[in-house]
Formats: structure tokens, sequence, C-alpha cells
């Protein structure tokens, strides 16, 4: 009787602890989850799914307070009961930029550039929120020559400096930046031209005609103002203009004489910036980049 009691006894502790088993498991995977876009999993218990946004409890404090997420953070809901839940882009969204907004890089291409004889290459990487870097790279010679004194150009130039984005490229909910690579800017850019050029002589007791050769270059401090837009989440396109000074310098390569001033009455094109006369080192620049956006 003792032995059946006893036996008993440990059947009804065994299924106590399997029931009380199937209770603490149940309560543990009651839980809904919030998989966000950038690979963050949140147990919790939805409350409320809004137009714009996702409100839940943390799983762990179900008494305190009331969580807000944004839609567009959101890849999918997996909830208690199994079902699951993908949150899908509003296609009518002006916000669109949201889904691209761990992409903080672009390489660009100045595509008109070989009409004025060079081929520019642009990169630009986010710094911090509303500063980025823009370096240029360009080669002087591809192209179309379009200066009246300078003869068969070939060189290259570099130039660089940090974008200061203002302040009206995000939207009014939560006063967010779109991207930090889209709106309007103010860049201080140095740049750096070397190139040479053949200049015609004419020697006219024989109507001969002789080319000396020149190395010129350009130091130039610019001022640009532009604005890049963001095409369909992939393309950016970027116009621009600025003003700044400049100082040229040019040498004579096949003769002795060596001299920094050249009486040049007309624009000369540096391939990133003009300089209008060597009377006065006024520069201007101006250009359209369209180039890709990746991580």
């Amino acid at each position: 009787m003792n032995t059946l009691l006893k036996q008993n006894s440990k059947c009804v502790i065994i299924i106590g602890i399997f029931f009380l088993f199937l209770f603490l498991s149940s309560a543990v995977f009651a839980q809904d989850t919030l998989f966000k876009k950038r690979g963050d999993i949140i147990p919790c218990i939805v409350t409320e799914i809004g137009v714009d946004e996702i409100k839940y409890k943390d799983f762990t404090n179900l008494d305190g307070p009331v969580y807000v997420i944004r839609k567009v953070d959101v890849i999918k809901i997996v909830y208690k009961n199994g079902k699951t839940e993908y949150i899908k882009p509003d296609e009518m969204s002006m916000n669109k930029e949201e889904e691209i907004i761990d992409k903080n890089q672009c390489v660009k291409l100045a595509f008109l550039s070989p009409l004025f004889n060079h081929l520019e290459v642009a990169y630009e990487r986010k710094l911090k929120m509303t500063k980025n870097l823009e370096v240029k790279f360009g080669f002087i010679g591809i192209g179309n020559e379009t200066t009246i004194e300078y003869k068969d150009r070939q060189g290259a130039y570099f130039a660089g400096g940090i974008k200061f984005l203002l302040g009206q490229s995000y939207y009014i909910n939560g006063m967010r930046y779109l991207h930090p690579l889209k709106g309007s800017y103010i860049k201080p850019e140095i740049s750096l031209s070397i190139f040479d050029f053949s200049d015609p002589y004419y020697y006219y007791p024989s109507s001969s005609i002789y080319y000396y050769k020149y190395r010129t270059s350009l130091l130039a401090f610019n001022l640009i103002y532009g604005k890049q837009y963001i095409l369909g989440n992939i393309l950016t396109v970027d116009f621009h203009f600025g003003i700044g000074v400049g100082g040229e310098s040019i040498n004579k390569k096949d003769h002795q004489n060596t001299f920094s001033y050249y009486d040049n009455p007309y624009v000369s094109n540096f391939g990133n910036c003009v300089i209008v006369s060597s009377e006065f080192p006024l520069t201007l620049t101006a250009g359209i980049l369209i180039g890709g956006i990746f991580k």
C-alpha cells in the first residue's frame, strides 16, 4: 500500500512538473517579435500598428511604458501565434531615402567635362551628419580643346573640400534628415592644377611658326554652392557653381628664361576651374556630376 502511494505521488509530481514546463514554455514563447532593417530583433508585445508607427511594450516589463518605432525601420513582425506580417514600403511616401540611409558613399563623373578637354571623377562620403568629404581627380587633355592660347594640353588636377549641408533637407515628422548625401550645401574647396601646353610663336621674316612648350600650374580656393539629388535610390545628380581666387605660374620648358607672370587676356581653362584674367586672380567653377551610391 505504501509502495503504491509512493508511486502515485511520484506520478503526480512528474505530471505537475510537466504541466509547469508547458506553462512556462507557453509564457516564454507567447510574445511578438519585431525585426528591424538593421538586423536588430525586439521581443515585445505589439499593442498598436498605425499608419507610420508601431507601438509595443517590452516583453520583460509589461507594466512599463509603451515604446514607439517607425514602420519604415521594421522589416516584419512575427506574432506570438506564429503569424508573420511583412511591412511593405509605402509607394506614396515622400521619404523613400530612408530605405538607403546606410549608403553613405558615392562615386561621381562630371559627364560634360570632356567637352572642356578634361575628365573628372569625384568621390564623396559622409563624415558625420551635415558634413561630407568630397575629393575630385581630373585628367586634362581628354576631350575637346576649348582654349585659344593653350594648345595640346596634358596634365591633371586635384580638388577637395568639406560639404556643409544646409538645413532644409529633412521631413517634418520628427525633423529627421532624409539622407546624408542629399540636399543643398556650401563647400570651401582647394584645388591644384598642373599641365603642359604648346604656344605658337610667329617668326615674321620667314613666316614660320614655332611652338614653345610651357608648364603651368594653378592653386585656387573656391567657395561653392550646390545641390545634390537622389534618383531611384541609387543615383545622385549634383549641380554646383562657385567663385574664388587663384594664383597662376607658368614656366617655359624648352628655353632657359622662366617667368611666373603670363599676359593672358583670355579665360584660361584649368580643368576644375577657370581663371578670368592674369591681371586679377578671380576663378570660377561650375559642373554637373552624376554618380552611384553604395555602402
